[in-house]
């Protein structure tokens, strides 16, 4: 084996492992998934290599070198397997704790979930960990929106969303228009394209990934065009009766 398929490979194993409930292997530091949800507040603030284990991206870190990497198979196994999506459901509602919401969830399982975000009852003590101008809390917000959709929590990842421009609103001015601008476009790029280009081109963002948005895309376009073809044919036959 080469050492680049190694390295390849050794990121896409730790992902999966790490969330794999019958697996719960530790990160990189020895710890697993439990251990860190089960963290207090105060260790989550203060510990900066945890948020690239439990959000990871298909972009590297430049702050956490051994960071793992959403490979295409890990990208496909967690939008395959409700049990990799129900681990994952549960950082996000301690996440969400730790900045000051309480989330309701839907069975993982279930295509359409409702997903509700409201705030916590001790949220202003919360808040001051990341409600300022600018704070590395920022960074993760939008690491945390990106993930969420990449591995299959889209209805997580809007809740989120939606939630944030909530607070953003109710207190104008707060938080950066830098830091709003990242959120936004994590929150609302497509899914190839990372919130920190600025220059989009036919090239960014991994190529696995591009291609799975243009077949997305395409199948969209497919489906439209059977239903209008559908009603169509409908309507006409309506008018010939």
């Amino acid at each position: 084996m080469s050492s680049s398929t190694s390295q390849s490979a050794s990121p896409t194993n730790k992902i999966i492992s790490f969330y794999d409930p019958q697996i719960s292997a530790p990160d990189h530091a020895d710890r697993t998934l439990d251990s860190i949800l089960n963290w207090p507040d105060p260790r989550l603030e203060q510990s900066h290599n945890y948020i690239q284990v439990l959000f990871p991206l298909p972009e590297g870190s430049p702050y956490n070198s051994q960071a793992p990497i959403v490979t295409e198979e890990v990208f496909h196994a967690f939008r395959e397997r409700s049990e990799l999506r129900s681990q994952l459901n549960k950082s996000f509602e301690r996440i969400c704790r730790f900045y000051g919401f309480e989330a309701t969830t839907g069975e993982v399982k279930e295509e359409e979930r409702a997903v509700k975000l409201t705030l916590a009852q001790d949220h202003e003590d919360a808040f001051q960990n990341w409600f300022c101008s600018f704070d590395h809390n920022h960074l993760r917000l939008t690491r945390i929106l990106r993930s969420l959709r990449v591995l299959g929590l889209e209805a997580e990842a809007a809740a989120l969303w939606t939630m944030l421009q909530r607070v953003c609103a109710e207190k104008p001015g707060v938080v950066s228009k830098k830091s709003r601008m990242f959120w936004r476009r994590a929150a609302e790029r497509e899914l190839h394209v990372p919130p920190d280009v600025d220059e989009v081109t036919e090239e960014t963002g991994e190529g696995w990934l591009r291609e799975w948005v243009g077949r997305q895309a395409g199948a969209q376009e497919q489906k439209v065009e059977n239903r209008a073809e559908k009603e169509g044919s409908g309507k006409g036959k309506d008018a010939t009766l």
